[in-house]
């Protein structure tokens, strides 16, 4: 191995251990809820949830005395409401069932011969990939994906199994090759399917994260993060601000980070920047660290 391939692996290795910090170490995996009420704010029935992938007009309007705060996070699993409803067929397996570790495998294996082929092999890849057996997971989507190319949930499937290996590789050349597979299936999965939030969510940071020399563009993360911002999805205003705060843009950080205080949406290693940014704004600081304060009390009510 030559001497800039293992200086370039190892700096490979650093950029991607700073981009899991990013979009995972650093952000509580829960659904967003209300502080309005003791309800989950989003529709948990859905993998549409309306925090993530609903216009503006449908998000719950905020006052002076109550305000409903999002969570965001980035989905490491496919709920099963999901799977129930792209295969109804799926339910008698599921039923109530929980956790999804209780459903029985071969009640799966009994849909393997249905038009309901591919979700059963999604199902049992995310059982398969939760119990830590990545490769018969791996294997069992790839097949899932064969039978269905175009359903946008099986590449997500994907994306998720080389992302949970990724967060276990050691060696650089495995990281990047882990990396490179990841974003190409979320890429596939968001070319099949725009409105999902966690797709444009994970594509827009490994842009933003990933050196312009080896893929990155900041002006392509910051591109994805407007144009869900026009189309109404407030849970980008965090996302474009961190974006801004990478291009040394802090004024036109700062705003978005206040636009992302205004509309509820929370996210933990942003408003860390937020307040780095607002240090010379008293009211402001003051603003932001009560809005992180709530934020983190619906936090420790989830665990």
């Amino acid at each position: 191995m030559s001497l800039h391939h293992s200086i370039k692996t190892g700096l490979i290795s650093l950029f991607l251990i700073a981009g899991l910090q990013e979009l995972q170490a650093s952000e509580p995996s829960l659904a967003s809820k209300s502080l309005i009420n003791e309800s989950l704010a989003s529709n948990s029935s859905d993998f549409n949830q309306p925090d993530f992938n609903q216009p503006a007009s449908s998000q719950p309007v905020s006052d002076n005395t109550s305000q409903t705060i999002y969570i965001l996070h980035q989905a490491n699993d496919i709920p099963l409401s999901t799977f129930v409803q792209r295969w109804p067929s799926l339910k008698k397996c599921i039923a109530n069932i929980m956790p999804a570790e209780s459903i029985s495998e071969s009640c799966i294996d009994k849909l393997l011969s249905t038009p309901a082929q591919g979700g059963a092999l999604n199902l049992k890849s995310q059982i398969k990939r939760n119990k830590g057996l990545n490769q018969q997971a791996l294997a069992l989507i790839s097949r899932a994906i064969k039978i269905e190319p175009e359903q946008h949930l099986h590449h997500f499937q994907l994306a998720i199994n080389h992302y949970q290996q990724l967060r276990k590789a050691t060696s650089g050349k495995q990281k990047w090759m882990l990396s490179m597979q990841t974003a190409k299936a979320y890429k596939r999965a968001f070319e099949l399917d725009q409105t999902q939030f966690h797709y444009r969510y994970y594509i827009a940071y490994n842009y933003l994260l990933t050196p312009d020399a080896m893929g990155g563009s900041k002006q392509k993360a910051l591109t994805l993060a407007d144009n869900a911002i026009a189309q109404g999805y407030f849970a980008f205003h965090p996302v474009r601000a961190d974006i801004l705060n990478a291009m040394n843009d802090k004024q036109k950080a700062l705003a978005s980070y206040i636009d992302a205080l205004e509309t509820g949406q929370y996210k933990r290693s942003s408003f860390k920047k937020a307040l780095l940014l607002a240090k010379n704004n008293p009211q402001l600081v003051q603003r932001i660290n009560q809005f992180i304060q709530q934020a983190e009390a619906i936090i420790r009510d989830q665990i």
